[in-house]
């Protein structure tokens, strides 16, 4: 029978003891870091995620060209680019002259199963100094769809 009393056994508990402590602490503190730089790897795509949601949700617009989208969100490539928006809770629409827009689910479902969008030329222009009536003007100088009541 094994004698817990003897030196040998209790330094093995010992030991054991001190052991399994030392692993949870180690696991812990790689947890840990594990966890900081996947949060500090991913913030920027989070914060990208966000800030492309807000401009989605801008009253004025319902639909947004890919190219202004681009344009505010410098750095990704276009694809990584789609992926962030449909994250961000977007969906693709495609103009009749081929203009891709991008648009929340949420405020689109109206024109789900279209394969193609119509724009209305007025909306398209090439910049700030071309004049549109005030109550029609878009805040930026891309091609974008008017919301709709």
């Amino acid at each position: 029978m094994l004698d817990l009393t003897s030196p040998q056994v209790s330094a093995a508990l010992i030991a054991a003891v001190v052991s399994l402590i030392i692993g949870c602490v180690t696991a812990l503190v790689t947890v840990g870091f594990a966890e900081r730089k996947l949060r500090r790897d991913y913030k920027l795509e989070f914060a990208a995620e966000r800030i492309a949601h807000e401009m989605l949700m801008d009253k004025t617009w319902r639909l947004r060209t890919f190219e202004m989208i681009a344009h505010h969100l410098a750095g990704f490539e276009d694809n990584v680019l789609r992926q962030i928006l449909v994250r961000a809770g977007a969906i693709r629409f495609e103009s009749e002259d081929g203009i891709e827009f991008w648009g929340l689910l949420k405020r689109n479902r109206d024109r789900l199963g279209m394969r193609r969008i119509r724009v209305k030329p007025q909306w398209r222009y090439s910049g700030p100094d071309e004049v549109l009536p005030s109550s029609t003007k878009p805040k930026s100088h891309d091609h974008q769809t008017p919301p709709t009541s």
